[in-house]
C-alpha cells in the first residue's frame, strides 16, 4: 500500500519549495544587478580613458587680416627682385663691353699710327743708343810699359791716352793710385815695382759711368844679366 502524506505536511513542503524558489530568484536578481553595475562602471572607466588619450581639439583662431597685409607689404615680390638683379647685370655687362671696345680701338690706333709716333719711329730706333753703352769716342790706350816687359829699374812710368778728363786708376802689387787725364786725354804716373812678376791694372772711367780696363805684366829683376 502506498504511503499517504498528511495534508499538513504537503502544505509545508509546498511552502518550503516556494520559499526556496523565491530565494533563488532573489539571488539571481542580485547577481544580475551586480553584473549590470560592474558593466556600467567599466563603461565609465573606458570613456574616461578614451577622453584622456584622445588629443585635444584645436579651436580655430580668427585670421588677422591687418598682419597679413603688413607682411605682404614688407616682403618684396619675386618678380620685382628678379627685375632688379637683371638691371644690375645688364649695366655691368654693358660697361665691360664698352671698356673692351675702347681697349680694342686704342690698340688699333697704336698699330696704325706706330710709324708716326716720335719714340717708335723706325729711324729713331736705328739711331738710338742706350746711355749705359760705351761711346765710340771712349777708349783707353796704354803706351808704356809694354806687356810682358822685363825691367831692372824699380820705378817705371805708366802712360797712355784715354777720354778727355777721365779718371785713371792704376793698381799693382804694393800700390794703388789715381789721377785725372788731361783735356787731351793724356795720363802719366810713376809706380814702384816689387821683385818678381808685377800685374799692373789700368782702369779709366768717365762721369757717365763708362769704363775700360787694360792689364800689363811686368817682371822686375834686381840682378842685371851680364
Amino acid at each position: 500500500m502506498p504511503k499517504v502524506k498528511a495534508p499538513g505536511k504537503e502544505k509545508e513542503e509546498k511552502e518550503d519549495k516556494v520559499e526556496q524558489t523565491t530565494k533563488k530568484e532573489e539571488i539571481i536578481k542580485e547577481d544580475t544587478e551586480k553584473t549590470d553595475q560592474n558593466e556600467k562602471a567599466k563603461e565609465k572607466v573606458d570613456k574616461k580613458e578614451t577622453l584622456l588619450l584622445a588629443p585635444p581639439k584645436k579651436t580655430p583662431q580668427p585670421k588677422d587680416e591687418t598682419s597679413e597685409k603688413v607682411l605682404a607689404k614688407e616682403e618684396p615680390s619675386s618678380s620685382i627682385w628678379t627685375r632688379e638683379i637683371s638691371v644690375k647685370t645688364f649695366i655691368v655687362s654693358h660697361l665691360i663691353i664698352l671698356i673692351a671696345g675702347l681697349v680694342f680701338l686704342g690698340g688699333l690706333y697704336y698699330i696704325l699710327n706706330e710709324g708716326n709716333l716720335p719714340f717708335f719711329n723706325s729711324h729713331n730706333l736705328n739711331n738710338y743708343t742706350p746711355v749705359t753703352s760705351e761711346p765710340i769716342s771712349f777708349n783707353l790706350e796704354v803706351t808704356n810699359p809694354e806687356d810682358d816687359l822685363l825691367t831692372f829699374d824699380k820705378n817705371i812710368v805708366i802712360s797712355g791716352k784715354t777720354a778727355p778728363e777721365a779718371t785713371v786708376i792704376i793698381s799693382g802689387n804694393n800700390f794703388d793710385t789715381g789721377s785725372p787725364a788731361s783735356q787731351k786725354g793724356d795720363f802719366s804716373e810713376v809706380v814702384t815695382l816689387t821683385t818678381g812678376p808685377n800685374i799692373i791694372k789700368i782702369t779709366a772711367f768717365d762721369e757717365s759711368g763708362n769704363s775700360k780696363t787694360v792689364l800689363k805684366n811686368v817682371y822686375y829683376s834686381e840682378e842685371k844679366i851680364q
